[in-house]
């Protein structure tokens, strides 16, 4: 039986994946290029017989990543002498799909088989299923995200363990010290009780985490003696735990207990809060280092938001002495940095030497390098109002009722839990952002930029219309002042 003649159709993919034309809209675009290929070439004796029998006609649809590869198809096929027709879009002067005259697949040859003619790969399941999961740890979704991974086959297929998964997913982070004791007071509200006590390390390979040195805060990686289908669940159950625990420390910041959540982040991420010496004995005696300068300033609104939350419970006199004691120690720290780091911008070599250079630390990260002086003392400036501000607090016989209630809003209490939970996400490695957010958000402000200048485009003057689509530009829409009005 002879090969029946075909009609092959080529389509752009970016029409629908990134332009987002309707659907309806690109299958006319293949019309269009089927009909005008049959009227322009009506005398071809393929065509004739073609339409001679009409019950049995052929087509073939196939798809071309962008404009730039249906023009190498197009010349691709002119060099191989196979009419085709290139339809082109008015009033946008857009090419946008070519048909063949009707042929047998065997004369059509090589003649489109490298222009990407076969269908997008698809995206592995189990990236997505790590995205979502990433995101629901991220938001605090405990029972969500642990139902998630155990549905969706990421503890069962072991991906969550392997190296295509990020690291903030495929290792334990440990950074739980089972040496240390708090004393919790009497005050405490009962969950921050079980949330100290009933959080427990968790166990690899039946023996419990050894108790974290002292310079501890690193991630360590899981045995690589088990399967990777149990260590994923293993993971998942590490993942939800820490996740219980920073559950536990944000919800104690905003029930008004600061002092418990200082001692979860003492135990649990010892990295967060790093002990200062400043705070036991004599001043820093040292650079300050972006690592401490964060921590500092992270304990320092905690120990604000406790002298809030002890006067807001009508115990002044333990505000007055906690403020002695603790909130007039942050100005000292932050002197003697000042003083540290201006000898340090004055002994600074400007040429190479033999001198040993001043050692900063070991890595050469942002974590570890040196706050800048200006930086210095644009924070102390604002830690000194703050002081000022809280402390004034005790003066009013109802700070309600005066122009600092804002200070015992609750709004303040969940500003710093979410200042502490970011905290937290970052000592664990997670990006500032679930990368699930940045890909949906990424992926609208690309789309509506993209319809925005196509429907621009049609419902501008036809004089006024650009002859050629100009490409886009990254750098040039982010520098751009003329953001389309879907992005208003």
């Amino acid at each position: 039986m002879a090969e029946a003649r075909t009609i092959f159709i080529v389509m752009r993919k970016d029409l629908v994946k990134v332009l987002q034309w309707p659907l309806g809209s690109v299958i006319a675009q293949g019309c269009h290029a089927s009909v005008a290929v049959m009227q322009k070439f009506r005398d071809d004796e393929r065509v004739k017989t073609y339409v001679s029998d009409v019950e049995s006609m052929h087509k073939v649809v196939l798809e071309t990543k962008n404009e730039a590869s249906l023009l190498k198809m197009a010349e691709n096929l002119k060099q191989n002498n196979i009419p085709y027709y290139l339809w082109t879009e008015q009033p946008e002067n857009m090419p946008t799909c070519l048909a063949t005259v009707p042929i047998v697949r065997s004369d059509l040859g090589d003649s489109l088989k490298k222009y990407e003619m076969r269908l997008s790969k698809p995206v592995d399941s189990s990236s997505l299923h790590m995205l979502v999961y990433s995101y629901l740890l991220h938001n605090n979704c405990g029972r969500t995200a642990q139902a998630f991974a155990r549905t969706c086959g990421l503890a069962t297929s072991g991906r969550l363990a392997s190296s295509e998964a990020p690291p903030y997913l495929s290792s334990i982070f440990n950074c739980i010290d089972k040496d240390v004791s708090i004393d919790v007071d009497t005050r405490v509200k009962s969950k921050g009780k079980e949330a100290v006590q009933a959080l427990k390390p968790i166990e690899m390979n039946g023996t419990q985490n050894e108790s974290l040195p002292k310079d501890a805060g690193n991630n360590v990686q899981c045995s690589a003696d088990t399967s990777e289908v149990e260590r994923a669940n293993k993971l998942i159950d590490h993942h939800i735990e820490y996740l219980h625990i920073r559950q536990s420390i944000c919800s104690s910041i905003e029930a008004g207990e600061p002092k418990v959540a200082s001692d979860l982040l003492s135990t649990y991420f010892r990295p967060v809060l790093i002990p200062l010496v400043s705070l036991e004995g004599p001043a820093v005696n040292s650079l300050p280092i972006r690592r401490e300068f964060n921590a500092t300033l992270l304990r320092f609104r905690l120990d604000t938001q406790y002298y809030v939350e002890l006067v807001s419970n009508n115990q002044e006199l333990d505000a007055l002495q906690f403020g002695q004691r603790t909130l007039w120690r942050y100005p000292t720290i932050f002197e003697a940095w000042l003083e540290h780091s201006l000898g340090f911008t004055a002994h600074l070599p400007t040429q190479p030497s033999d001198a040993e250079p001043i050692d900063i630390g070991a890595n050469s990260n942002r974590d570890d390098e040196i706050v800048p002086r200006e930086e210095l003392k644009l924070k102390r400036a604002e830690i000194m109002q703050h002081i000022t501000d809280v402390a004034a607090l005790v003066a009013y016989p109802d700070p309600r009722k005066s122009s600092l209630a804002y200070l015992l809003a609750q709004e303040r209490r969940t500003e710093l839990a979410a200042v502490v939970n970011s905290a937290i996400l970052d000592s664990m490695q997670f990006p500032c952002e679930p990368a699930l957010v940045t890909l949906v958000r990424q992926l609208a402000t690309t789309s509506a930029y993209l319809v925005g200048y196509r429907s621009s485009a049609r419902s501008a003057p036809v004089d006024e219309r650009p002859q050629t689509r100009v490409p886009w530009v990254l750098d040039t829409f982010v520098n751009s002042d003329d953001l389309p009005d879907t992005l208003a």
